[in-house]
């Protein structure tokens, strides 16, 4: 019911919508409404309010485009998820009867600030994470616990205050902070992640060394928190921090560090000692400042797996600034490492660079393995490697590169990867495939797909099943572009979602090889008019919104064979003016032809009426010809359901055969041939729509 659970519930809400307003309840004596005029959304009434997860919020449809919150004096809960993903509400006010707030309440808000109230006790997990906007906060003075990311990714929110009520700060709970000031002289229990690691954190004068001791504090910057407010900033090309503090002297040490190839030049103040020690006589902010001035040296590295951000090996040569440090690993195959030329005797290393520098890996038990990593026709490598290596070259990396007009299918060994990085520790021989079109590839274990741009075109083409039930963007992307697509035979199924949301498809065959087209396959593929079944096909059944929204399918005329056409299959084909459906039809799902006003003619070859729903054809015109077998009239006129359609039978149906012949058409003949009526005229046959049968 997927279609039409939605459908259902926007019905429903008709009424509402038109009265601008939609409303619920969201605890035991609460209750909410929404203005979608407005964009205010009103809570009402008292009590705890609902948990909910991340998508079952009542609000969660419109949570994006409230952009007011407005909450009742009597509320003492605020669920989980309530507001989460509300990112157009940049203010909130709490009330004061509130006692505890929900995991993720608040996530993903534009809220700028919020002011808890002494009442609340508890805040759930992630509250308050992932709202860019948020700067200033007030914590209650009964809090205990500050939860697990409850204020996680807010990048603004520099500074904080810690009331002496709490006792706990979890995990990536004040993760962006820079400066955090607590009052209590007894630390808090924390773990070694709830800051981030060059956090500033302020506590009494006389609780310094208690803080310093404490597990996972040591590891800090913590200082005594001193009369005025210092601020220390850095500019481009280096950081600075504040390295102690004297309580007593209201004096703080702050230190700068240049970042390589640029150096320290001064303070903002005028400064020029680095550590310097400031004495505060007021407010204050400082900015350390950088200039760039690199030194560069001649680095030359060999027999290396790789040098990190530099090279993947084996060797290495380049000038590099002062002061970089280059992160070393020696190879693990090339034979036995015994240490590098300058003594050093870890496989992985790290080498500061402050002149010229020239180091080796050196090894014993070499091997040698023979090579031929190419290209196929229609295309090249980015690194051709054939002859004999040695166990020390045997890292490096490649990428198939087609010629115009071509593309990447996979390596001859089956790797499928364009980009390909090869760890040699045997004999190999592998070479790219390439095939036509721009892009391509495999979809399927012999499944292909190809690109022509210039034709806005697709073809599919192998054999078998296509991997997996994800749509078209798993392999292509150019869905703007795409306006036809070419199944050649060997395919066995179009599955769920393949070609769904195509929006400028105008034109795809359905070749004899299909035997199912699955749920969704062609869903809101708006400009799609052509569909073409192929003769003799295998195509048994017609899946659950196959064609769902295709408005320009004019005409559709499913192949002998088809058994099934499911729920919703051609809903909303707005323009759909000529249905033909076969004589092995056995079912009709419900809503299969709902909201296809423009039916003009319907040709049906079943001589037992297929089963059909309620809704099968609703708002189909009960005035358009449905023509049926002649022996089967009865069948479908006293039906329940087909019965309230335009039921003719097939020999009333109008034909052209007068512009096929010169011929009187009194001398016309009608022939009854494996249950299909067909006309005699003189030495002719021909079809009920004028077409001559050979």
């Amino acid at each position: 019911m997927k279609r039409f659970t939605f459908l259902l519930i926007a019905l429903m809400s008709i009424t509402a919508l038109r009265a601008n307003i939609i409303n619920g309840s969201c605890g035991e004596s609460l209750s909410w409404s929404y203005d979608t005029e407005t964009h205010a959304l009103v809570i009402t009434g008292s009590g705890d309010m609902w948990d909910y997860d991340s998508d079952e919020c009542p609000w969660n449809t419109v949570a994006e485009s409230i952009t007011s919150v407005t909450l009742p004096t009597g509320l003492t809960h605020i669920g989980d998820n309530a507001f989460g993903w509300c990112r157009n509400v940049t203010t909130i006010e709490l009330p004061s009867t509130l006692t505890s707030i929900g995991r993720y309440a608040f996530r993903n808000t534009s809220i700028t600030s919020v002011l808890i109230p002494n009442s609340v006790t508890k805040i759930g997990s992630g509250a308050f994470c992932e709202s860019p906007e948020l700067k200033l906060v007030v914590l209650p003075n009964k809090l205990q616990v500050l939860e697990y990311y409850v204020f996680g990714a807010c990048y603004w929110l520099k500074s904080i205050n810690i009331p002496a009520s709490v006792l706990e700060i979890d995990s990536y709970a004040l993760s962006e902070c820079n400066d955090v000031f607590f009052e209590s002289s007894s630390p808090a229990t924390i773990t070694s992640n709830t800051f981030k690691s060059d956090v500033v954190l302020h506590v009494p004068c006389d609780a310094v060394n208690d803080y310093k001791k404490a597990p996972y504090w040591q590891f800090l910057t913590i200082l005594g928190n001193l009369d005025y407010n210092f601020n220390l900033y850095a500019n481009e090309g280096g950081t600075a921090k504040i390295t102690n503090s004297v309580c007593s002297a209201n004096t703080v040490v702050i230190e700068a560090f240049p970042n390589a190839g640029w150096k320290f030049t001064g303070w903002s103040d005028g400064g020029k000692d680095n550590p310097r020690a400031l004495l505060l006589t007021g407010d204050k902010s400082v900015t350390a400042q950088f200039e760039y001035a690199p030194n560069y040296y001649q680095v030359n590295l060999s027999g290396v797996d790789y040098v990190e951000g530099y090279s993947d090996g084996p060797s290495f040569s380049g000038k590099i600034i002062e002061g970089t440090t280059l992160y070393v690993r020696a190879i693990s195959s090339c034979g036995t490492f015994t240490g590098w030329s300058d003594g050093e005797k870890d496989t992985y290393r790290s080498i500061t660079i402050t002149q010229d520098t020239t180091i080796s890996a050196i090894y014993t038990g070499i091997e040698t393995y023979n090579i031929s990593i190419s290209a196929g026709a229609h295309g090249h490598l980015s690194y051709e490697k054939t002859g004999t290596i040695t166990s020390c070259e045997s890292y490096f990396s490649t990428q198939a590169i087609p010629d115009e007009g071509y593309h990447f299918v996979e390596w001859s060994d089956g790797n499928e990867g364009r980009y390909r990085y090869f760890e040699i520790n045997s004999d190999i021989s592998v070479y790219a495939i390439f095939a036509k079109g721009e892009e391509g590839g495999k979809m399927g274990d012999n499944l292909y797909w190809m690109y022509e741009a210039d034709k806005n075109k697709m073809t599919i083409y192998g054999t078998g099943e296509k991997w997996e039930d994800y749509g078209l963007d798993k392999y292509f992307d150019s869905h703007d572009d795409l306006k036809r697509i070419v199944i050649e035979e060997g395919m066995l199924s179009i599955p769920k979602n393949m070609f769904n949301f195509l929006l400028y498809l105008e034109e795809v065959n359905i070749p004899s090889t299909i035997e199912e087209i699955g749920t969704s396959a062609f869903e809101d593929c708006r400009s799609l008019a052509q569909v073409t079944f192929a003769v003799n096909s295998d195509l048994t059944s017609i899946g659950n919104w196959a064609f769902y929204n295709c408005h320009e399918l004019s005409s559709i005329a499913l192949p002998e064979g088809v058994t099934q056409i499911g729920k919703a299959a051609f809903y909303g084909c707005t323009y759909m003016s000529d249905v033909k459906l076969p004589a092995s039809l056995r079912q009709i799902g419900d809503n299969a032809f709902a909201l296809c006003q423009k039916i003009g003619r319907m040709d049906v070859d079943a001589i037992t009426p297929p089963e059909v729903e309620t809704k099968t054809f609703y708002a189909v015109s009960r005035q358009a010809p449905v023509y049926v077998p002649d022996e089967s009239y009865s069948s479908y006129k006293n039906h329940p359901l087909w019965g309230e359609l335009n039921i003719i039978g097939r020999s009333q149906a109008p034909t052209s055969i007068d512009q096929t012949s010169q011929e009187p058409i009194a001398t016309s003949q009608k022939l009854l041939i494996n249950g299909q009526i067909f006309i005699l005229r003189g030495e002719k046959t021909y079809t009920l729509t004028g077409q001559e049968v050979k």
